[in-house]
């Protein structure tokens, strides 16, 4: 593949240029309802199409797995897959993006902590025309924010308003981006956490089936 990398060429291009023959048989945006593995021929099922295959190769994120699989795999995933995937963690996150109409902040500033929703914000513009501050926020204070909807963006700029002991949060604020792993449907939580046994647990998960 190093044909391919060049300093000009970003990775999307780069994908492109090597699976050429194969990105046109891959079929996006079906939602998968059914696997079913008890034939020689694994059939997976969508609300409108189906689809044979020798083998399947399982992707989906844990939050995914955990919700889905007692009524995803016929037959039922082998009872090391289930303690595993409900042995192991998954939790709310999100990240936030925050753009201003110029920066409140020193020029030098690296990251903003003292914060009791967020616990660390940071500039992150590509240019110097933006002012846009990002933060990741996790567990339960991910869960609270969530249930707070429309209110989150409010209850994000007071507290800035509070560390910065200024309006200017409020005062400068254009628009503001949430993306909420936890409640999108298909993810279902941010990242995954181990448990005493995660490796295992991880390794259980990795294994074949038939």
């Amino acid at each position: 593949y190093t044909n391919y990398i060049l300093p000009e060429i970003g990775m999307d291009e780069v994908l492109e240029k090597v699976f050429q023959e194969i990105i046109p048989l891959i079929h996006f945006n079906q939602v998968v309802e059914k696997i079913d593995y008890s034939q020689e021929k694994i059939i997976i099922k969508t609300p409108t199409e189906s689809y044979s295959a020798d083998k399947v190769i399982i992707t989906l994120p844990l939050g995914v797995l955990k919700k889905y699989q007692t009524t995803l795999f016929e037959p039922a995933l082998p009872e090391s897959k289930q303690l595993a995937i409900k042995d192991l963690g998954i939790d709310f996150g999100m990240k936030i993006i925050l753009k201003f109409n110029e920066p409140f902040w020193d020029e030098y500033l690296g990251d903003v902590f003292g914060g009791t929703l967020v616990p660390d914000y940071y500039p992150s513009a590509k240019t110097d025309e933006e002012a846009i501050l990002t933060a990741y926020v996790m567990g339960e204070r991910a869960k609270f924010l969530a249930d707070k909807n429309g209110e989150a963006v409010n209850l994000i700029l007071e507290e800035l308003c509070a560390i910065f002991n200024s309006r200017l949060p409020n005062f400068n604020f254009i628009e503001a981006y949430i993306m909420d792993w936890g409640s999108a449907p298909y993810a279902l939580g941010a990242y995954s956490y181990p448990s005493a046994s995660a490796q295992k647990n991880r390794e259980i998960l990795a294994e074949n089936i038939a």
